[in-house]
């Protein structure tokens, strides 16, 4: 009887994995993006759909697999690039299930910690838009299944250290924060080489699979190469070993830096935010269980894995030591940018989670995998549920709108100078990936101080930018802006910022506001008086297309989404500074700022 029953529970602990994957891959795809959205997204898909070289260190195995399924059908590119990544999300869960059960897990841990992490807003999230932490996320967990610490056969161990090599080189390929597994990927690999019959062959065998993994990264060396230099969506100039050397080494960030910022880092914010995250997907409540079961082990003096310590040292070294060095605060926008590193502690935490679960499982006997297994459906609709509208309002269609609205305003052959990854990115999707005003230059400033960008910024526009200074003394290298706006407005064509991307020009330089931009003209005679800027923006207000509501302030959508407020502000000040008789038109353009002011989420400060 207790046979048929464990053979029971067996079977439908199965048909519970794979019903977790089932249902994600469902909802993923449902929900894949259909409009471009802020962060890395809009690059991705422009170079995803278009080929080129993305910012570093390049990112060359994502962007050949979103190259590769370019066949999906879909109802725009980004919506493609967003289907190929929720496959690579589905595909991370299934390999998390396996990861779970190569460490000991039973079926049922591993199909609750699958279904915890399936329903979490961030896996959810990073599932369904053009990034490339999911493939990250399934190339980690197929690392920890390579290095589990049941050992297979002896034949078989020259395969391990070869699929070992193989994922280290791939995800090197794919994203530099894979390394922090090395604490485990070592190790096994160590003991592979031990355990194997022929270790010198064995050997050699992980270096050419560890080498054939990096391949990948001949693509944006063939992709440089080959497009000139005032075309195409290409960051860097990785044409020979050393351009590649410094595009994979991430120098023009700082090779250990998450961002180009002053700004010191918070460990203690950020190590909140990470919690925060763990704690909304339910793998913290995991992990306390582990901590727990570890801690009763100990008291019992019962070996755990040798392994095991190399799983937690990664855990570590991707969670709370990563985030505790990041440069940006993790408030606002920032938040949505560090978050997305989380993705990794996530994962590897809950495949100590499920261990510790199966533990557990384990003394309380049948029943107790039968309850977990039907607690697994309840949660994860209940969690579905809650997750599918932070999902939903994440992706709102307010960055490619804001792309358009662009579009209509500016007249040919505009100058437009832009700062900040979603504007970037949304242009840069609008003429590589939708050929949308490839007329209209495109610059970054602060990229400028980059050799690279510099040339082929200057190629396209026709002439040598102004790039920067170095101040004495050996301080970071300041761009000439004042300088930048008179070449550009030399050339007579017409000039507009989407913000303003260094202190003090919104004093110093000529301009006004048009809809979401803002142009930039060479004298303060040739801005038009505030009467007529408002019947301007007034007409111009009636062709664009917003939305209602407003989104949340601290969101890519909310980024974007302020820029309507500021033609108002800017004339409600205007008509302040005129004197007596214009203050209840200052009071209209300041209600309307109001009105397209991005909204605070409940508790926000």
């Amino acid at each position: 009887m207790t046979t048929t029953n464990e053979q029971a529970a067996e079977r439908l602990e199965r048909l519970a994995e794979h019903a977790v994957v089932a249902a994600a891959t469902i909802a993923y795809v449902a929900t894949a993006a259909r409009t471009v959205q802020g962060g890395d997204s809009g690059e991705l898909a422009a170079i995803g759909t278009a080929g080129g070289v993305a910012h570093p260190p390049g990112y060359p195995l994502y962007v050949l697999w979103l190259r590769a399924t370019a066949w999906i059908p879909a109802s725009s590119p980004t919506h493609r690039t967003a289907l190929a990544t929720a496959i690579l999300g589905a595909l991370a869960l299934a390999m998390l299930q396996r990861a779970c059960r190569s460490w000991g897990a039973s079926r049922a841990a591993s199909a609750l910690a699958s279904a915890m992490v399936a329903s979490s807003p961030l896996m959810w999230r990073l599932s369904t838009e053009t990034e490339v932490f999911a493939l990250n996320a399934l190339l980690a967990l197929a690392l920890v299944s390579l290095a589990s610490p049941d050992p297979p056969p002896r034949k078989s161990e020259a395969l391990r250290v070869l699929g070992l090599g193989l994922v280290a080189g791939l995800g090197l390929a794919n994203h530099h924060t894979i390394v922090l597994l090395a604490p485990l990927g070592v190790p096994a690999a160590v003991s592979g080489l031990r355990r194997a019959p022929e270790r010198t062959r064995t050997a050699v065998l992980g270096v050419v699979a560890l080498l054939a993994g990096l391949l990948p990264y001949g693509y944006l060396v063939y992709v440089s190469r080959v497009t000139p230099l005032d075309r195409g969506c290409i960051w860097g100039d990785p044409r020979d070993l050393s351009g590649l050397l410094h595009h994979f080494l991430r120098a023009d960030y700082g090779t250990a830096r998450l961002a180009v910022s002053d700004a010191s880092p918070e460990p203690t914010g950020q190590l909140l935010l990470l919690g925060e995250t763990l704690l909304e997907s339910g793998v913290a409540f995991l992990l306390l269980i582990g901590l727990a079961t570890a801690a009763a082990t100990l008291l019992r003096r019962r070996p755990w894995p040798r392994l095991l310590a190399g799983l937690i040292a990664s855990f570590v070294l991707a969670g709370p030591l990563l985030v505790a060095r990041f440069n940006l605060a993790p408030r606002g926008l920032h938040a949505l940018v560090v978050a997305r590193f989380h993705l990794l502690p996530l994962v590897l935490g809950a495949v100590l989670g499920a261990m510790a679960v199966t533990r557990i499982i384990e003394r309380l006997g049948v029943r107790a995998r039968v309850v977990v297994v039907g607690f697994i459906p309840f949660a994860m609709l209940m969690r579905g549920l809650w997750s599918h509208d932070a999902v939903a309002e994440g992706h709102r269609p307010t960055t490619e709108t804001w792309l358009w609205n662009v579009a209509r305003i500016l007249p040919e052959r505009s100058i437009l100078l832009v700062r900040g990854d979603d504007t970037m990115g949304a242009l840069l999707y609008g003429q590589c990936a939708l050929g949308l005003r490839e007329d209209v230059d495109v610059l970054t400033p602060p990229l400028l101080l980059t050799e690279a960008y510099a040339r082929r910024a200057s190629a396209r526009i026709g002439f040598e930018l102004e790039r920067g200074v170095i101040p004495p003394g050996g301080a970071e290298p300041t761009l000439r802006s004042a300088k930048l706006l008179e070449q550009l407005l030399a050339t007579g064509r017409p000039v507009f910022l989407s913000d303003w991307f260094a202190k003090g020009l919104e004093e110093s330089a000529p301009s006004y506001p048009v809809g979401p931009l803002i142009r930039v003209v060479p004298s303060w005679k040739e801005v038009p008086p505030p009467d007529r800027l408002l019947e301007l923006n007034a007409q111009l207000y009636e062709t664009l297309e917003l939305e209602s509501p407003p989104p949340f302030a601290d969101s890519w959508a909310g980024a974007r989404f302020k820029d309507y407020a500021r033609p108002w502000h800017v004339l409600a000040k205007a008509f302040e500074r005129t004197g007596t008789g214009e203050e209840q038109t200052a009071e209209r353009c300041r209600r309307r700022a109001y009105a397209l002011t991005p909204r605070k989420r409940w508790g926000a400060h």
